[in-house]
């Protein structure tokens, strides 16, 4: 099957599923509705009529290849781009962007002299909502001091940013966004200068996060496999909305199957190649433990035959 046709036909699909659960949830809290959201740099269209519902308490994984629109979308959804088409409505408390956290890509510089202390990092994060002159109370930085011991970096409070490991930094700049006690927060790909042992460490923080505090998070990745572990749901793009649901769903379907081919689905959702990875790995937050193979047959009641040969590089 071509592609293109391939593509339409999941974008169709995909945008079909966002309408239902629309209409199909009003009992649910919906905190942003993204209609037929239309992007574009000049003439180039970056992503075409994307549509999707983010619920109170979702934890969506945003992925797909390099320009696929990720990155467009995350900073349409931030106001700092507008749609060329289409529509974001926001819902409760995140129409005021106070209620909007933020964690880009790794920004902090790594010189040692770098003159700013952790204390002072986090403590940015209450600024944009001080009027001028801006200037922090007792409680907010008391705020500050509950977060640092939240993310247990209280040790670090006093120590320079550019004397930490990567892990450490972008535990503060998670720090930084979540200081303001934000409803939503966006992430950009966070984890893409982390070790993997440190990287499986942070998403065990970003899944408590979710399900002790209640943060809808969505999650901007390339890494399909290693967030399906810990999203709720994922919202993969090519230019378009090719799925949006269930990280089961996106296993289980037919259309995906389709879309990627069985042996690079398969490869996605139930990880080969990392398991022993994986289950070396212990972060200080408790996750669900990965999906473990027993003789190739699966929880889901079916067996993949395998070929012997080493795995080729998957490219979606």
């Amino acid at each position: 099957m071509d592609n293109t046709i391939k593509k339409n036909a999941a974008a169709s699909d995909a945008e079909r599923s966002a309408k239902t659960a629309a209409e199909s949830h009003p009992s649910k809290d919906i905190i942003l509705n993204a209609e037929n959201i239309t992007l574009k740099y000049g003439r180039h269209e970056v992503l075409t009529e994307a549509s999707f519902v983010v619920e109170a308490g979702d934890y969506i994984g945003i992925v797909g290849p390099n320009g696929s629109g990720k990155t467009t979308l995350m900073k349409a959804m931030l106001g700092l781009i507008t749609p060329s088409y289409g529509k974001f409505t926001y819902a409760g408390e995140v129409k005021d962007n106070r209620f909007i956290g933020y964690l880009p890509q790794k920004v902090i510089s790594g010189d040692p002299l770098f003159p700013a202390k952790v204390r002072e990092v986090v403590a940015m994060g209450l600024l944009s909502s001080k009027r001028f002159p801006k200037h922090l109370s007792q409680e907010d930085y008391q705020k500050v001091d509950g977060t640092l011991a939240r993310l247990k970096i209280s040790n670090l409070a006093e120590k320079k940013i550019g004397n930490l490991s990567g892990g450490q930094q972008q535990r503060v700049l998670l720090a930084r966004a979540l200081v303001s006690s934000p409803r939503l927060l966006i992430l950009d790909e966070p984890t893409s200068a982390l070790d993997p042992k440190v990287r499986e460490n942070f998403y065990g923080i970003l899944k408590a996060l979710n399900e002790e505090d209640g943060v809808t998070i969505l999650l901007v990745s390339h890494d399909i496999g290693s967030i399906g572990q810990y999203t709720k749901k994922m919202l993969y793009l090519d230019r378009t909305v090719v799925f949006f649901g269930t990280y089961e769903d996106f296993c289980h379907s037919q259309d995906m199957t389709h879309y990627f081919g069985p042996l690079s689905q398969h490869k996605f959702c139930w990880q080969h190649e990392e398991i022993s990875a994986l289950e070396t790995a212990k972060p200080s937050f408790h996750f669900h433990a990965p999906h473990i193979h027993v003789d190739h047959v699966h929880a889901h009641g079916q067996s993949v035959e395998h070929s012997h040969e080493p795995d080729e590089e998957v490219q979606p």
